[in-house]
């Protein structure tokens, strides 16, 4: 009787039996959850980023996730950027009210602001993310919350009216735990109105910091094994890496891609903890420094940090086990040394600049003259030189 298992998976060859009747499981597949909205009426604006709080079905114990992958509606290839997919980490015993609506709109419940961890990303470019066979996302389980909202960042310059879609993100689940629960952190600089690229740059450096002080408290004291990464950035963008530091020690590049479009880009590379271990595991203490490199030769005003895919990201999310505290580690110009800046501009250049105006209309406001490039971005007394 010719036997095996693969992957909890009885195979048994039947060619070696005469008569009889034996019942077998001949397939057992894994878990297949979907976590999508149904028929949303895309905005006809520019840049919409859409919210939808769903359930996940109930599990009896906890999963792994073990892979995902976006699922783009046929016709919305053009409209959909990106994706995530947050874990809303409340008490499993309380309800987060259903919403389906674009997230920056007024009156959302407030219990949506609990719906942060990151457990799933996709965007234009990307392809499903499968985990290593030693870890995966948990769900399910004792006082887990079975509720996650999904965002989905829809670009529509052409401003069509009344396209339906339904795009997701698919989780393929097991109840075959493995030996780790896996987490996303993410790197890079804040994507807020306060990141700025003067215009008229060949290829432009901005650097976002996880300094050691952050993963002092936020890592396990085994530290953390990185095993991917995906790397964001808009129109401008066209390279991004990110560089690991130990105790003022440069080690090998953590990341690396190069690219001219808008993705989320998928670094290859990372191997076994037993190949590679020494090179990728982020220990407590240790820093990662993320450059972004961006190219505005055709662009007459700042390119400034935002959500819509004319303003500008640095962004990337490593995939690492076993799961910690910490989950973002970024950072940007502190608000009142920028507006310190724009004082500086309205008194010496005679910039229209105003604190009250709002980060975006003062970089618009600004030019761009050797003395204002200077003090943001060169020198030890440059804004973008002292990101913390």
């Amino acid at each position: 009787m010719g036997e095996g298992r693969m992957n909890d998976v009885i195979r048994i060859d039947v060619t070696k039996y005469v008569h009889g009747l034996q019942r077998v499981q001949l397939l057992k597949p894994e878990i297949r959850r979907k976590v999508m909205p149904k028929n949303v009426v895309v905005p006809d604006t520019q840049t919409t980023y859409w919210w939808h709080v769903a359930q996940l079905p109930a599990m009896n114990g906890k999963h792994h996730i073990v892979q995902y992958e976006g699922v783009i509606q046929k016709g919305s290839e053009n409209l959909v950027h990106h994706m995530e997919v947050f874990h809303c980490e409340v008490p499993s015993n309380q309800i987060v009210p259903f919403y389906s609506g674009p997230g920056q709109s007024e009156g959302k419940p407030k219990e949506l602001e609990a719906c942060r961890r990151v457990i799933g990303a996709w965007a234009m470019g990307a392809t499903a993310m499968e985990l290593p066979e030693e870890a995966g996302f948990p769900v399910g389980g004792p006082g887990f919350s079975p509720y996650v909202m999904l965002e989905v960042h829809y670009n529509n310059p052409m401003a069509i009216k009344g396209k339906l879609d339904s795009s997701g993100i698919r989780f393929i689940v097991t109840s075959t735990l493995r030996e780790h629960d896996a987490g996303i952190m993410e790197l890079g600089l804040e994507y807020t109105n306060k990141m700025a690229i003067p215009p008229h740059e060949t290829l432009f450096k901005l650097t976002g910091y996880c300094i050691e002080e952050c993963t002092e408290v936020g890592l396990p004291e085994g530290g953390i094994f990185i095993y991917a990464s995906q790397l964001h950035i808009h129109l401008t963008g066209r390279r991004v890496y990110t560089k690991h530091v130990r105790l003022g020690r440069e080690l090998p590049e953590l990341t690396v891609t190069t690219t001219t479009a808008s993705t989320f880009k998928r670094s290859e590379g990372f191997r076994s903890p037993s190949e590679y271990f020494g090179m990728t595991c982020l220990w407590p203490g240790d820093a990662l420094i993320t450059t972004c490199e961006d190219s505005t030769l055709n662009r007459d005003n700042a390119t400034i940090g935002g959500f819509a895919i004319t303003d500008e990201m640095c962004v990337n999310y490593v995939h690492y086990y076993p799961v910690a505290a910490l989950q973002v580690c970024t950072s940007s110009v502190e608000t009142r040394a920028l507006n310190d800046f724009f004082t500086f501009v309205n008194k010496w250049d005679l910039d229209p600049t105003n604190p009250k105006a709002g980060d975006r209309a003062n970089y618009q406001s600004i030019r761009w003259t050797p003395r204002v490039f200077q003090s943001l971005f060169t020198g030890p007394t440059g804004l973008f030189t002292r990101l913390r």
